[in-house]
């Protein structure tokens, strides 16, 4: 499993491209990936009509687990039972203990 964790935001000129480009390129690596939404990347997950981004495409990466980091979670505004896509809140303590179970682990 590769874990990647999101936190820039994804509004600012490039970083969208980045990630998607990043995540391409590690669904080629034929592992499960596994995302963690922290800091400035969580506000994405909110419900809102606009253009495909990121998360439409998500299917497509293979990615098998969607997270939340907790830590960020408190000041991003986000209702957890109204997300864009489902996820789950995940512990700074579960958080390592999956870091330690990936096979590589990237921030993005």
């Amino acid at each position: 499993m590769i874990l990647i964790n999101l936190c820039r935001d994804p509004s600012i000129e490039h970083v969208a491209r980045e990630q998607q480009d990043m995540l391409a390129m590690l669904a080629a690596f034929g592992l499960p990936l596994s995302l963690v939404f922290s800091g400035a990347a969580i506000p994405q997950l909110n419900k809102v009509e606009g253009d495909e981004d990121l998360l439409d495409m998500l299917p497509s990466f293979g990615v098998s687990d969607i997270y939340v980091d907790t830590t960020s979670l408190n000041g991003a505004n986000l209702d957890m039972t109204n997300t864009r896509i489902p996820c789950r809140a995940i512990s700074d303590h579960a958080l390592k203990a999956l870091s330690k179970l990936a096979k590589h682990a990237v921030n993005i």
